[in-house]
């Protein structure tokens, strides 16, 4: 969420039940709102905002107020820390991301087949295809300073049209003189 649907220039203000009315740009959202439209994705959260029940709270909120609805949140990866993995020998910015494609391997990993889910976009300001680069088709990298952008949103549209094309591919491999094998 941080980096993605709010920037440098979303303004935090200290109000509300939860410790923080937590920010988010609606020209962000509404770039969102476009990528969910043209792809009928689903959204899983892997930010660390899924690890506060406000946090979501303001998210689903702020996009049923974009027009997003709530059912398009679909999980949230499990949490894995810097101390669950050995190959971390120091703090820093890749091994946050090291962390966050490793959630994202696991809920892929528990959920793939039960959701059959074909294709996936991990979109984040981190430097998560740096991180894991095998997944690198996968990765939409933001911008922290400006957020979610257009061209952000066609590239995970493209990356997203991947499975259209492969069932498209494996229908017409499957099918003679138009007709199905089994005909």
């Amino acid at each position: 969420v941080d980096g993605v649907l709010n920037s440098d220039e979303t303004a935090y203000s200290d109000v509300g039940r939860c410790s923080y009315e937590w920010p988010l740009d609606s020209r962000l959202l509404c770039r969102l709102r476009t990528l969910l439209l043209s792809s009928n994705a689903q959204i899983v959260l892997s930010s660390p905002w899924r690890l506060d029940a406000c946090a979501v709270q303001s998210l689903i909120k702020a996009c049923i107020a974009a027009n997003i609805p709530a059912a398009v949140f679909i999980g949230e990866t499990p949490e894995v820390t810097r101390h669950q993995k050995r190959s971390f020998d120091t703090v820093n910015h890749l091994s946050l991301a090291q962390c966050r494609v490793e959630e994202i391997r696991r809920w892929l990993d528990r959920n793939h087949s039960r959701l059959n889910v074909e294709t996936w976009v991990a979109i984040d300001d981190s430097a998560l295809a740096q991180a894991c680069p095998e997944l690198t088709e996968h990765m939409v990298r933001t911008d922290t300073s400006v957020g979610l952008q257009d061209r952000d949103v066609e590239l995970a549209v493209q990356i997203l049209a991947k499975k259209d094309l492969q069932h498209a591919q494996r229908a017409s491999t499957t099918t003679t003189n138009g007709r199905c094998p089994a005909c």
